[in-house]
């Protein structure tokens, strides 16, 4: 008798056999329903960081004067570590692109919460002196400005760096910091290689400005684009997020 035939003649050994491949299955099938109703709750919590960015993002471009760096800080202090460890979080069937993806915004967060930190109590000369500085330091030639252009693919440098703005600027001046820079770079607008991006005489170039304020105003333009970028960055994931956790 074959084993087959043996195992479907005798009720006992095939009630067995059944009971065990039902209790082996049964364990896979809610080991399953667990890591999808861990994931869900994943992309939930994940979504609920992500709201929490836009709103705190929001409040503080709700100003007529721009970027209020106070309701800034305030709002997105530790906002950036919790998102950081919810990327890395050991769940399981969370897509991996999904947790690059927050990680990657958890970044801007700190980037963002850097630059409000650094903007308290300052002027805009020193800050930008302190965000050069602080970049110098940071550098250590594994990227380019391709990769920077990449990874800030909401932000337009070229449209920025165009910005028509009322200023008188002192051409003696300008001229000086001109020859600095390549043609290439010349043509753009602004610096097309992170040397010279790091390189750029921070003082000399206000001393380009005669127009009262306009370093200031620059400033305040630069944090209000990188953070409206964020907001659509996060909105964008917040909807991927939405669309994965609706598939589980």
């Amino acid at each position: 008798m074959g084993v087959i035939s043996a195992i479907t003649t005798n009720p006992l050994i095939y009630g067995s056999i059944t009971a065990l491949v039902g209790v082996v299955t049964g364990e896979y099938v809610r080991r399953r329903h667990q890591q999808k109703k861990e994931a869900r709750e994943w992309y939930g919590e994940a979504k609920g960081y992500l709201s929490n960015l836009q709103q705190a993002a929001r409040k503080a471009t709700a100003y007529r004067d721009g970027v209020n760096h106070d309701t800034l800080h305030e709002l997105l202090n530790g906002l950036d570590e919790e998102m950081m460890r919810h990327a890395n979080d050991d769940r399981k069937r969370v897509d991996d692109e999904a947790r690059v993806e927050l990680a990657v915004i958890a970044a801007y967060t700190t980037g963002l919460a850097s630059l409000s930190e650094k903007s308290l109590n300052t002027n805009a000369l020193d800050f930008i002196k302190r965000v050069q500085g602080h970049a110098i330091e940071d550098y250590d030639g594994d990227y380019d400005m391709d990769d920077l252009e990449a990874l800030f693919s909401g932000f337009d440098f070229g449209e920025f760096a165009k910005t028509d703005r009322n200023v008188d600027i002192d051409e003696q001046v300008a001229e000086r910091l001109r020859s600095r820079f390549s043609d290439e770079s010349l043509e753009a607008g602004y610096p097309t290689s992170i040397e010279e991006a790091l390189n750029i005489p921070i003082e000399e170039t206000e001393d380009a400005f005669e127009t009262e304020g306009f370093l200031n105003t620059v400033v305040d333009d630069s944090l209000e684009a990188f953070v409206n970028m964020v907001i659509d960055l996060a909105k964008e994931t917040h909807e991927r997020m939405d669309a994965r956790q609706e598939r589980l």
